[in-house]
C-alpha cells in the first residue's frame, strides 16, 4: 500500500541516522537549570493492542503552577482485521473540566489490497455532534501505486462535497514516483487548475537522485522552477546533497544549501557537515557539523553538534543515549558553556517500554496511571480528581502524605510500598517496588 502526499517536501538535511530503538510506551522528559535540579516538562503515553497496533497516543505537559500533568492532545485508533486503521479520534484537553474532549475524527475505508480508498474527517461541533469537515478519495494502479488523491471540503450550507484539491502521480517501471502534480479547484471556471509539480529522478538502485519543484505561472501558462535537490549516493548512502533555488533575476538556479556525509562499514552516519551559500562572498560557509558514535548494536550513543564561528567548528551541544536490550531508556541533552569550559545538562528523557512499568487502575470512571513500577526512587501519578496520595511501608506505617503527583522515594529503603490514592470517586491502593 502506497500513499503520496500532495507535494514531495525537499529534504534539506539529507543525512539522518535513526536510533534503533522501539517506540516507548511512556516517555517522560525533565529540564534542568541552575536554580532547579529537575522539573518535568513533557510526557507522552502510547498503548498497543495484542497485534502491536498503536491504539493510543497521549501528549502531556507539566503545569508547574499546580504540579500536575495537563493534556495537550490525544489520539485513539481502531483497526480492521487486516490491521488497517479505520478510525482516528483526536481529543483536546479542557483545563476547565480537567479532562479530554472531542476535537476531530477520521474514518477510513480500504480495498481488498489494503489500500486506503476513502477518508472522511469530522469536527466536534458546539452542539456536541460530529459534523463533516473534509473527504479524500484515493485511486491506485495495478501495482497498488497511488495515482490520484482527490480532496473535498464539506459545504454546510448546500450540504454537498465541494472540490478542493487533487494530486496525480506518475511512476516508472520500478514503481518509483517520477511526477507529482497538484491541482486546485477554480470556482470561477468550475474546473481544475495547475498549482504545483515535483519531478523525481533515480539511479539504477532506485535511490532518489534528484527532486525538482515547480509552481504554475498562470500569466505565461508555464511551470516555473522554485527549488531542486541533487543527491549523490555511495553504497546506497547519501554522501552529498545540494539544494538550489530558482533565481528570478538571473533566470537560473542558485546555490542555497549543501551537506556532506561520511559513514562506517555498517552504514551508520559518522560525520555530517552542512553549509549555506553566502551570495555576498560567492562562497560556502559552515552551518553545522554532527559527529556521531554508536555501540556494538549500531545504536547511536553520542551526538556532538558544532556551529561554525567563521573560522572553525566549535562545540555547541551534545546528546547522550543509554540503551537496555536495544531499547533507548535514557536520552540526555547538554549545552556547552564556554565560560566554564564544560557541559551543562539541559534536559533528560526517560523511556518506559513494557506494561510492567505501568500500573493502571480504575476508580469509577477515572483511569489513573502510576509509573514506573518497579522504580528507583521517583514515581509519577497521572489521573484526575486525585485529592491525596499516601505512601505506606510493609508495616503499614505512613511515610508520606502529599497532594503532589510526583513522589520521591529515593531516601527510603528498597522494598515493597503501597500507594494509597484518594480521589473524589473513591480510594484505591497500588503496590510498588522500590529497587
Amino acid at each position: 500500500m502506497k500513499e503520496i502526499l500532495f507535494l514531495i517536501t525537499i529534504t534539506f538535511f539529507a543525512f539522518t541516522a535513526n536510533i534503533n530503538a522501539q517506540t516507548a510506551d511512556t516517555t517522560i522528559c525533565y529540564e534542568f537549570s541552575t536554580t532547579v535540579d529537575s522539573i518535568p516538562y513533557s510526557m507522552n503515553i502510547v498503548n498497543y493492542d495484542t497485534n502491536n497496533n498503536q491504539i493510543l497516543y497521549a501528549d502531556y505537559y507539566w503545569n508547574s503552577s499546580i504540579n500536575y500533568w495537563e493534556g495537550i492532545a490525544k489520539n485513539e485508533y481502531s483497526y480492521d482485521v487486516n490491521h488497517n486503521q479505520i478510525l482516528d479520534v483526536n481529543y483536546d484537553w479542557d483545563s476547565n473540566i480537567i479532562d479530554w474532549v472531542y476535537s476531530e475524527k477520521s474514518e477510513n475505508s480500504f480495498d481488498n489490497n489494503n489500500n486506503k480508498i476513502l477518508s472522511i474527517s469530522y469536527n466536534w461541533d458546539i452542539s456536541n455532534t460530529w459534523v463533516y469537515s473534509s473527504k479524500i478519495e484515493y485511486s491506485y494502479d495495478i501495482n497498488n501505486n497511488l495515482t490520484t488523491k482527490r480532496v473535498y471540503s464539506y459545504n454546510s450550507i448546500s450540504f454537498i462535497w465541494d472540490n478542493s484539491a487533487k494530486t496525480e502521480n506518475t511512476y516508472d517501471i520500478n514503481n518509483n514516483l517520477t511526477i507529482n502534480i497538484l491541482y486546485s479547484w477554480d470556482n470561477n471556471t468550475s474546473d481544475w487548475r495547475n498549482s504545483a509539480k515535483t519531478e523525481n529522478s533515480y539511479d539504477v538502485n532506485n535511490n532518489l537522485t534528484g527532486e525538482s519543484d515547480f509552481c504554475w505561472n498562470s500569466n505565461t501558462s508555464t511551470w516555473n522552477g522554485t527549488s531542486k535537490v541533487i543527491y549523490v549516493f555511495e553504497n546506497n548512502n547519501v554522501i552529498f546533497s545540494i539544494v538550489y533555488y530558482w533565481d528570478n533575476y538571473t533566470n537560473d538556479w542558485g546555490y542555497q544549501f549543501k551537506a556532506i556525509g561520511i559513514y562506517d562499514t555498517d552504514n551508520n552516519l559518522l560525520i555530517q557537515e552542512t553549509f549555506i551559500w553566502d551570495s555576498n562572498i560567492s562562497d560556502w560557509i559552515g552551518s553545522h557539523k554532527y559527529d556521531y558514535t554508536y555501540n556494538e548494536d549500531n545504536n547511536r550513543i553520542l551526538g556532538l553538534i558544532y556551529n561554525w564561528n567563521s573560522t572553525d567548528w566549535v562545540l555547541s551541544s551534545k546528546d547522550e543515549s543509554i540503551y537496555d536490550l536495544d531499547n533507548l531508556v535514557v536520552d540526555a541533552k547538554y549545552i556547552w558553556d564556554n565560560s566554564i569550559l564544560d557541559w551543562i545538562l539541559e534536559s533528560r528523557c526517560y523511556y518506559i517500554f513494557n506494561d510492567t512499568d505501568l500500573e493502571v487502575i480504575q476508580v469509577a470512571n477515572n483511569k489513573i496511571t502510576v509509573f514506573p513500577n518497579p522504580t528507583r526512587g521517583q514515581i509519577t501519578i497521572v489521573g484526575k480528581n486525585i485529592e491525596q496520595v499516601e505512601i505506606y511501608n510493609l508495616s503499614s506505617v505512613l511515610i508520606q502524605s502529599t497532594s503532589n503527583k510526583r513522589i520521591d522515594l529515593s531516601q527510603e529503603a528498597k522494598g515493597i510500598y503501597f500507594v494509597k490514592l484518594i480521589t473524589k470517586e473513591g480510594t484505591r491502593t497500588v503496590k510498588i517496588i522500590l529497587e
